[in-house]
């Protein structure tokens, strides 16, 4: 059976399309196929230039008074357990 047949996934169960069930065999194995098409392209179109300008007017790192204190203290090791500095 090389027909497709539209349906939906809910918390397991599938529901068919409006057409109903596809025509099956009353009884036998069958061989159920799930193909889960790629989510739907964003809607948001803003070019990678508008967002980083975007986010340049938000100044994310305002509170940051001394930025290269501020990246030895992210890279600063903590202290290994049972270790002495």
């Amino acid at each position: 059976m090389d027909n497709v047949f539209p349906a939906t996934l809910q918390n397991g169960i599938v529901t068919w399309g409006a057409k109903g069930a596809p025509p099956l065999p009353a009884d036998g194995p069958v061989a159920v196929e799930v193909v889960v098409p790629p989510p739907p392209a964003s809607k948001d179109k803003r070019t990678l230039r508008e967002l980083l300008e975007e986010m340049a007017r938000m100044n994310p790192f305002r509170d940051i008074e001394d930025p290269v204190e501020y990246i030895r203290e992210l890279r600063r090791d903590p202290p290994q357990p049972g270790r002495e500095e």
